[in-house]
């Protein structure tokens, strides 16, 4: 495992290598909003340019992480690389769904850009060692940790988790939104797709819960108080019922009772150290 934990930092630090010879480069994009140039303001101008300040923040994330590494002089994964390794999974499997819909050539998972192609290769390979290294590690942290005292997070700390996941799925899907609007994709036929996206969060919501709660047993979300799901009987049958729960009509008001329905019907619960 110590051979995972390095090559995952280390991919970790490519991948804050590689974006800063991209802007020092000159190819990497910077939102108008940014610059300050808000003649063309709208929704999906907005959402670019969060997502663009969000994708600085993982930089500073990986940056913090490495000065951690060397006060501790410890070479070793640090908790804020959670929120990056989480990132990267989500956002590179939800752009490669992306692409399976888009049936434009200029655009795409595969498609190499006219500069900077072996950077465009090397994010690839680095992005998916982060992902499948990044399971792998704390599949194995979550196995061999040591027995600690837990307690059943607040209903506040609940509904924070809840509002920091919907901001990043929400952010998430209207950027794609905006990419299925500027290029031909397999939509465009399909009479029910239309600028209402409600059909298009609930997919994303699924997606972005059972993968991040089954690869890491956290989301985006519940690592500000460092919560996760506990479960009852098989993990991946929990977290897959407790997911699609999350589809029943008003499931978000039910935590206003005593047990949520997603929690009740798959008998999980968000719960986090007593030491956290």
């Amino acid at each position: 495992m110590e051979i995972v934990k390095k090559t995952l930092v280390i991919c970790l630090i490519i991948s804050l290598a590689t974006t800063i010879y991209y802007y020092a480069a000159g190819l990497g994009y910077i939102p108008q909003l940014i610059l300050g140039d808000f003649s063309f303001f709208d929704i999906f101008s907005a959402v670019n340019a969060i997502f663009w300040l969000f994708d600085n923040f993982l930089g500073l994330c990986i940056l913090i992480g490495l000065v951690q590494i060397l006060i501790k002089k410890e070479f070793t994964v640090m908790p804020i690389f959670k929120v990056p390794i989480y990132s990267i999974l989500i956002l590179k499997l939800s752009w490669f769904f992306m692409s399976l819909l888009i049936t434009d050539d200029r655009i795409g998972f595969f498609n190499v850009p006219s500069e900077g192609a072996w950077i465009f290769w090397i994010s690839h390979v680095y992005s998916t060692a982060i992902c499948v290294l990044g399971i792998v590690y704390f599949t194995y942290e979550r196995k061999h940790a040591a027995q600690k005292d837990v307690k059943e997070v607040s209903k506040m700390a609940r509904f924070i988790n809840l509002f920091l996941d919907n901001m990043f799925v929400t952010c998430l899907v209207i950027s794609h939104i905006s990419i299925l609007k500027d290029f031909d994709n397999v939509l465009k036929s399909v009479l029910v797709y239309n600028d209402n996206f409600i059909w298009f969060m609930l997919l994303y919501r699924f997606i972005y819960y059972l993968v991040l709660e089954l690869s890491f047993g956290q989301t985006l979300g519940k690592l500000h108080n460092n919560s996760y799901v506990a479960y009852e009987n098989n993990r991946v049958k929990s977290i897959v019922l407790r997911t699609f729960c999350r589809w029943i009509p008003f499931d978000a008001l039910s935590f206003f009772t005593e047990e949520g329905w997603h929690d009740k019907f798959s008998k999980t619960t968000v719960v986090k150290t007593t030491e956290s």
